[in-house]
């Protein structure tokens, strides 16, 4: 390593990130753009305490700042990975030394547990949604979806209106699974699930066509346009509060949790929307073998 390494990896950081991301094994983009906010949290941090040639020990201070101001142990954790990754690609590159080797990544309290939802409480959560409108099809079809198979925010908002088929008498729909390329899955779709995404989608006039989204906007400056992540999340959490469940521990990932736990539920309500969530997500969960 020359003794100009030190100083030109800190003024072309820019330049870093771009050669950074060719480099990095992933496959998902929002991995990928994760890195990439950690890292420019850092070198921002660096610039504001003045450090030219960080070492080490500023990694642990930088380390213990994120957590003075109060960011999320996840959070923290992200970060941390971030640079752990981006170090020892600088260091693999001779462009810097790796001074995140050998600092640990701040631990998840052991008491912390995401909180997930009881059936009543989906139920609850569902009868609360108004269907009578385009936006509240739509919403209802999302969180269903959300429910019976165990989607991400992001698996929603790549799902196309073409990607609801039908395999033998079964309604199943194509995913692209978070860190897959391609739509390469599917899950069978329980039946009032898909009478709800319908009914949405004939409200709302969803148009079937090569490429299209299943899940649309209805704002005023991206109507018709596929629902962000974000904006999923905000629909979701909009829901819930309507519902009366304001724990800010329950998201959209509580939905995923309930659905991956839910043949480890103690009882099975027939005749109810339970029972439709139970079924589905066992053949989901059973690898979707006829």
């Amino acid at each position: 390593m020359n003794e100009h390494t030190n100083e030109l990896s800190l003024i072309g950081w820019q330049d870093n990130l771009k050669a950074f991301g060719t480099f990095v094994d992933a496959r998902s983009p929002a991995t990928l753009n994760t890195y990439k906010m950690a890292i420019k949290q850092f070198v921002k941090w660096l610039n504001h305490n003045s450090i030219a040639n960080p070492g080490k020990q500023d990694i642990m201070k930088y380390r213990e700042d994120l957590e003075i101001r109060g960011l999320k142990q996840t959070t923290r954790t992200n970060y941390i990975i971030a640079l752990h990754r981006y170090f020892e690609w600088l260091a693999s590159e001779d462009r810097y030394k790796d001074i995140a080797s050998g600092v640990k990544t701040p631990r998840l309290d052991s008491n912390y547990k995401k909180k997930y939802f009881t059936a009543e409480q989906i139920k609850t959560i569902l009868d609360s949604i108004d269907r009578s409108s385009p936006m509240g099809a739509r919403d209802y079809a999302v969180l269903m979806l959300m429910v019976t198979g165990g989607l991400r925010t992001i698996e929603v908002r790549r799902t196309n209106a073409e990607d609801l088929s039908v395999r033998g008498n079964r309604d199943i729909l194509f995913l692209q699974r978070k860190g897959s390329d391609e739509k390469s899955n599917f899950i069978c779709v329980a039946p009032k699930t898909c009478s709800a995404i319908r009914e949405y989608m004939v409200k709302a006039k969803v148009k079937v066509k090569n490429g299209d989204p299943l899940f649309v906007s209805f704002g005023k400056n991206t109507r018709g346009q596929r629902l962000t992540t974000d904006r999923i999340s905000k629909i979701v959490k909009g829901r819930l509060r309507g519902a009366g469940f304001n724990d800010e521990k329950l998201t959209a990932h509580s939905f995923l949790i309930y659905s991956h736990n839910i043949e480890r539920q103690e009882s099975k309500v027939e005749n109810t929307i339970e029972n439709s969530i139970f079924m589905s997500a066992k053949l989901t969960f059973a690898g979707m073998k006829y």
